[in-house]
């Protein structure tokens, strides 16, 4: 192999830890749930809930990264249905097969 070919590292990209988990097992019992609603789950699951800037409630933005990434890993699916509103999340099959929900 040339020094300028790189090989992908097994170890890099996405991971996700047991809250992660969690919550998309909660959502995928729930069969969706709104973004608000994954907001307060999130908050719950931290693991230094003190530290948050709203109490029990997970910021936008952290909230938005999370699934974005869930999105990314193929987990859930995320639509806005009505004007105004922040959006639902429900889990894809590749999601409920990862929370162990799928057949």
């Amino acid at each position: 192999m040339a020094l300028h070919e790189r090989e992908k590292r097994p170890d890099i990209g996405s991971r996700f830890t047991e809250s992660d988990f969690l919550c998309l097992r909660w959502v995928g019992e729930q069969g969706g749930a709104q973004f608000a609603q994954v907001q307060r789950l999130l908050a719950r699951l931290s693991p230094n809930p003190e530290k948050l800037a709203v109490p029990r409630m997970l910021s936008i933005q952290r909230t938005r990264k999370r699934i974005t990434r869930w999105r990314k890993e193929g987990f859930i699916e995320f639509r806005t249905f009505l004007a105004r509103e922040k959006g639902w999340v429900w889990l894809s099959k590749r999601g409920l097969e990862y929370s162990g929900l799928g057949d």
